[in-house]
């Protein structure tokens, strides 16, 4: 590249200009390793070579800028492709550029909790993509300067006379033209993996690329903050959960494999720091901390704000979290007693229901015969996160059609009237009887649906299987049973033979045996005599 295209029209100083000094930009750390051996195993320790980004981000927010701009392009002149991070924070003195920029261990922000890159090495990472050039210019308190960067690691420090603004650091990378698109895809991937929580603005090609910090895709969210921590929580489905860790918005650790499982949870705050290689996160004392506020937040705090919202609302998602906070153990307790589960106008608390909980998708007579006697009845769909959750807490949740009919109680006819008065005429205990007709099915009869039933004719419901007869009970004759139609027909003609098929039904749906039946059967067969003697 050419001396112009590095100067970009800025007057250079030549009474100032240093000569190129030697490779060891580090000092020596050993015998056996000599300085260049040292930097170059540093910057193949960073996994990512892209990440450097991240390091000239990290040092712009650490300068106070207002904004960091990150570009990406094609060099017309050199015919190269750059990448160029500049900021408009506080810049670099020569006191600066010899003793930090260019001293590997060497940072100011070891105690500034209000600095992330305490290690003083990030910078060197620009050379992990192997750039043919590197470009830094910066200014403070009336100094300007520019400094080369060569690929064998050498640099030249020249001052410049016209005035700069904070800090550019341009790479100009051994690409062309046809290899800027994929360029700009894997920069602005690694731009807003690392700093999309940032504080600052960052734009990418002028692009504000900052997002809200938390999870926007999950409908719902915990929010715990203290003096120095901001964390966002949300319970999981998977087991893995997600883990995210910050330092001012900057990304220290990301990805799956939460330390709480089924737990999603993104935490920033100044007292976490990544380790030296940058890949992962220190577990001191301060990450401890965190960890158990976060963990304090997920069995207590969080369970406890799902349960009031419940309590004030019927969020659908609010339901979707609490089926996912079943998988921690403290939610099952804390559930038991707090007023959640909707039932007809109001709520009542989990301890309050049967261990048989009936569930109907619509407001209808079966809903209304079954709360007329008292039953709970939740109203929801197939698949409703409510039913999910008290299956959790242990509950059996059963479609109310599987667990009550309806019946209805309707006037008889002559000749069905005519039946039943022989029928309480010649059987003590069918005495009492009354004409129904089913408004919904009794599941699991098919073909052998019962004539006769112990029914309460106040009521409108029944419990499917309550065959006793309880107080208040008469007998119900389904009247659009089929053998019923058959038996009327035949009362016509022979009333008595018709009595006797019609007592062994109900002998049969009311589990009576053969209680008076040969006594009724003898007495009809005796009367059918007569009749046929007398005519």
């Amino acid at each position: 590249m050419s001396s112009a295209t590095c100067r970009n029209k800025k007057t250079i100083l030549p009474d100032r200009t240093i000569p190129l000094v030697s490779a060891n930009i580090l000092p020596a750390m050993s015998r056996k390793n000599s300085a260049k051996d040292a930097l170059e195993q540093l910057i193949q320790q960073f996994a990512q070579p892209m990440s450097f980004l991240r390091e000239l981000v990290q040092n712009s927010l650490d300068a106070g800028t207002t904004l960091v701009e990150v570009n990406v392009g094609h060099d017309k002149p050199s015919g190269q492709c750059y990448i160029q991070v500049k900021d408009n924070g506080e810049g670099m003195t020569e006191e600066i550029i010899d003793n930090r920029l260019t001293r590997l261990f060497s940072s100011t922000k070891e105690n500034d909790l209000t600095k992330i890159g305490k290690f003083g090495i990030g910078f060197v990472s620009i050379f992990a993509v192997k750039p043919d050039l590197v470009v830094l210019e910066t200014g403070r308190e009336g100094e300007y300067w520019r400094i080369l960067f060569k690929p064998d690691r050498t640099y030249e420090k020249r001052q410049l006379m016209e005035p700069v603004e904070g800090t550019s650091v341009t790479l100009y990378l051994p690409l062309k033209r046809r290899d800027l698109g994929q360029l700009m895809e894997d920069a602005r991937q690694t731009v807003t993996y690392w700093c999309k929580y940032s504080h600052t603005d960052i734009a990418f090609n002028g692009e504000r690329i900052n997002e809200t910090f938390g999870f926007q895709e999950e409908p719902y969210t915990y929010h715990l903050k203290t003096e120095s921590t901001e964390a966002v929580l949300a319970p999981d489905s998977q087991s893995s959960g997600f883990q995210g860790f910050y330092n001012r918005g900057l990304t220290l650790l990301e990805g799956p494999g939460s330390p709480i499982a089924y737990l999603k949870f993104r935490v920033r705050s100044p007292y976490l720091e990544h380790t030296l290689s940058r890949d992962n996160i220190m577990r001191d004392r301060n990450f401890r901390k965190v960890m158990s506020q976060i963990e304090k937040a997920c069995t207590e705090s969080m369970p406890d704000d799902i349960f009031s919202r419940l309590e004030a609302g019927d969020d659908p998602s609010l339901w979707e979290a609490a089926v996912r906070a079943l998988n921690y153990p403290i939610t099952s307790k804390l559930a038991q007693k707090r007023a959640i589960v909707p039932i007809g106008e109001g709520k009542v608390a989990p301890v309050e229901l049967p261990a048989v909980v009936a569930w109907h998708p619509q407001n209808d007579e079966l809903v209304e015969a079954v709360e007329a006697l008292g039953e709970p009845v939740l109203r929801v769909d197939w698949g409703s996160p409510v039913l999910q959750f008290l299956t959790g807490l242990g509950r059996l949740c059963v479609p109310l059609t599987h667990r009550f009919f309806v019946y209805e109680k309707v006037a008889a006819s002559v000749s069905e009237q005519a039946l039943l008065d022989l029928l309480a005429e010649r059987v003590r205990h069918f005495s009492s009887t009354f004409l129904i007709e089913l408004r919904t099915k009794i599941p699991g009869s098919g073909d052998l649906q019962p004539l006769g039933l112990y029914l309460n004719p106040s009521q409108q419901a029944r419990r499917i299987g309550d065959s006793e007869q309880q107080s208040g009970d008469a007998l119900g004759l389904v009247r659009d049973h089929l053998l019923f139609q058959k038996v009327i027909r035949l009362a016509q003609v022979q009333p008595e033979l018709a009595l006797g098929l019609l007592v062994r039904k109900l002998n049969l749906d009311l589990g009576l045996g053969l209680k008076g039946e040969s006594k009724i059967l003898t007495d009809s067969l005796s009367r059918i005599r007569e009749r046929s003697e007398v005519s």
